[in-house]
C-alpha cells in the first residue's frame, strides 16, 4: 500500500521524498456493504425491512469480543456490554456475559452497559445444564482419580511435605 500511495503522490507532487514517512503512517480502510432482512415488530404486526449498509469497520484498538477474551486477566477497566449479540441462543449469551464479567481484576473496574432484568433473570437461572453437568463429572472424576492416588507411597510423601 505504501508503495501505490507514493506512485500515485509522483504523479501529482513535485517532491515525493518528502511524503515517505507520511505514507508509512497511512493504512488502507476498504469500505464494507452489507445487505440483510431483519423481522421487526411494529405494534402487532411484523414487518421484515431490508437492510442496505455501507461502514467503514474501525473499532476501538483494545475492543474485544466475550470469545477473544478468553483466558485474559485485565488490569485496567472492563467495560462489558450485556446487550445479546444477534441470534445468541440464552446458554450461548450466559457463556459470552461469564467470560466478561471475570475478565476484570478488581469489580472496581468493571463497567457494565445494558444490565436489564432480562438479564438479571439470565444469570441468576445459572450457567447452561450441560455445563453443570460436565462440571458434575470433572469432579468425580477428579475424586476417583484423588482416591487412587492415595494408595500410592508417593502420596504419602507429598502429605508430610
Amino acid at each position: 500500500m505504501e508503495d501505490a500511495l507514493l506512485e500515485t503522490w509522483e504523479r501529482q507532487f513535485e517532491n515525493v521524498t518528502d511524503h515517505t514517512n507520511d505514507a508509512k503512517t497511512l493504512f488502507f480502510v476498504e469500505l464494507m456493504h452489507a445487505e440483510f432482512k431483519i423481522d421487526l415488530k411494529l405494534g402487532e404486526d411484523n414487518e421484515k425491512i431490508e437492510v442496505i449498509r455501507w461502514q467503514f469497520p474501525l473499532l476501538h484498538g483494545m475492543l474485544r469480543t466475550a470469545y477473544s477474551a478468553q483466558g485474559l486477566t485485565l488490569d485496567g477497566g472492563v467495560l462489558v456490554d450485556l446487550r445479546r449479540a444477534g441470534g445468541l441462543e440464552d446458554d450461548d449469551w450466559w457463556l459470552a456475559i461469564y467470560v466478561m464479567l471475570t475478565r476484570a481484576r478488581k469489580l472496581q473496574n468493571l463497567i457494565l452497559l445494558g444490565f436489564t432484568e432480562q438479564v438479571e433473570d439470565l444469570l441468576r437461572r445459572g450457567p447452561p445444564s450441560y455445563l453443570r453437568e460436565l462440571t458434575d463429572k470433572l469432579e468425580a472424576k477428579g475424586a476417583a482419580t484423588l482416591e487412587r492416588l492415595q494408595n500410592w507411597p508417593v502420596y504419602e510423601s507429598l502429605q508430610t511435605s
